[in-house]
């Protein structure tokens, strides 16, 4: 972990923005996490600043942890950038993407609480017609699951990368240099829009050499996505097709591709998938109907994910009905259906008081055996006082999951002053399996409670 703090730019910022009036952001979270069965605690605290001038932007973020052993981790996050109107120059740790992620996606990840971003420098070059980007630094994969901060890529390697777009074409090369391997992308996209349809169509082609396999490397990938407006229906179609596409390591990745589903599954992370959504939205008065089709599997058909998601917004009330196969994907079973249907509601009383809940029901089979979810919560805001509560029930154990068969947690959030808000929670997680951007990973069960006191300014 980046333990070191160095002399930053930042400092020579602070000063002239108090003096000057010149824009100051800031953010302070602190929390604790307490395990009740093995009294294990962890303390975070996240501080995070900005501070803006004409044409200079900077910022700061400060991550501390300490558990119960008073051992203490720490990363740190800083920019500096200076902004003209034609150009852009920016030195630190920052969120990029190529295109729609096939050649490049360092973006953050909190639902399974992971952080990816680049740490070195960026140029832009806009002009009415044309924009021109360039990058170089060294890539991050900051894995802080459950509190625990670690490393995932802890290598030498390097990326550069330059990318050329017009309004309809774009064009693209990226370099990722590693110990044993070295890799290069090239990469084109055309999008094409008017009042009736949206077309964008992404290649990527990748080259490279395995220094300890010696022996060439080769990959393509293609994304499409298409959405168009038919009558009164709004179409969308997806397509994805990957083979070894995939930078980075088997257990982080430098590109994040679309995953055409929207769970967030991903059969292979870009080594081998073909995936197609078809999506279909109407309007009928106050009723918003969208239902969505998709599968993805790898090119021999080995591995396979189904999904199918229908949903009804009403002025207060939502309907959601989804379906999920999971073939040869969970670790635990060779074979996951699930079903599950969920209403959530929120009803606004008056402008001080705002109830939302919500009810779900989930069947789940697999070879061996099925079990049954039932859950529902309650959230009851009254002013700067906010009361919630879940509630899980399980027709069964299900040992490769949880041991437990019932979850039950309660809060209480509070505005104590303007901008500064506690959240207090105590109760069980049931854990599990959870997707997002084509991670999958599975979160373990929490008992006992957590505190979180949030600042900004």
């Amino acid at each position: 972990m980046k333990q070191k703090i160095r002399f930053c730019p930042l400092i020579l910022l602070i000063i002239p923005s108090l003096a000057f009036g010149l824009g100051f952001r800031f953010r302070n979270t602190f929390e604790n996490w307490t395990w009740q069965d093995t009294a294990k605690t962890i303390f975070e605290n996240n501080f995070s600043t900005r501070f803006s001038a004409p044409y200079v932007n900077a910022g700061l973020e400060i991550l501390l942890r300490i558990d119960e052993q008073d051992s203490m981790q720490a990363c740190y996050k800083k920019d500096v950038s200076v902004n003209l109107p034609w150009l852009s120059l920016m030195w630190g740790d920052f969120y990029y993407s190529l295109g729609q992620g096939l050649m490049l996606g360092l973006e953050p990840d909190e639902l399974i609480e992971r952080d990816r971003y680049l740490e070195g420098a960026r140029l832009e070059v806009n002009s009415p017609w044309l924009k021109l980007s360039g990058i170089w630094g060294t890539p991050w994969n900051i894995d802080r699951y459950q509190k625990d901060y670690r490393i995932i890529n802890d290598t030498s390697d390097v990326i550069f990368g330059f990318d050329v777009a017009t309004k309809m074409l774009g064009g693209r090369t990226l370099w990722l240099m590693m110990d044993d391997k070295y890799t290069t992308l090239f990469g084109a996209d055309v999008e094409f829009s008017n009042d009736l349809f949206w077309w964008y169509l992404e290649m990527v082609q990748k080259l490279g050499w395995d220094r300890i396999a010696y022996e060439e490397q080769s990959g393509k990938g293609i994304y499409s996505n298409l959405s168009a407006v038919l009558a009164s229906y709004v179409l969308d179609f997806e397509f994805l097709y990957c083979d070894e596409l995939a930078i980075g390591d088997i257990s982080y990745r430098y590109n994040l591709l679309p995953t055409g589903n929207p769970g967030g599954y991903s059969i292979n992370q870009g080594r081998d998938e073909i995936g197609l959504q078809l999506g279909v939205s109407k309007s009928v008065g106050s009723i918003w109907l969208n239902f969505s089709h998709s599968f993805i599997q790898t090119a021999k058909g080995g591995r396979k994910i189904l999904t199918d998601y229908l949903t009804l917004e009403f002025t207060d009330l939502t309907f959601l009905l989804k379906r999920i196969v999971l073939d040869s994907v969970d670790i635990h079973f060779a074979k996951r259906e699930e079903l599950e249907a969920e209403i959530s509601s929120s009803y606004q009383f008056s402008h001080y008081h705002v109830v939302d809940s919500y009810l779900l029901m989930r069947r789940v089979d697999t070879k061996d055996l099925w079990f049954l979810d039932i859950g529902t919560g309650v959230a009851n805001t009254v002013g700067f006082l906010t009361l919630y509560a879940d509630y899980l029930w399980r027709s069964k154990e299900v040992l490769q999951e949880s041991l437990d068969r019932e979850w039950l947690g309660a809060g209480l959030k509070i505005e104590l002053a303007d901008k500064l808000f506690l959240d207090v929670w105590k109760g069980k997680e049931k854990g599990g399996l959870i997707c997002s951007g084509g991670i999958c990973r599975y979160v373990a069960p929490f008992d006992g409670y957590k505190i979180k006191l949030t600042l900004s300014l």
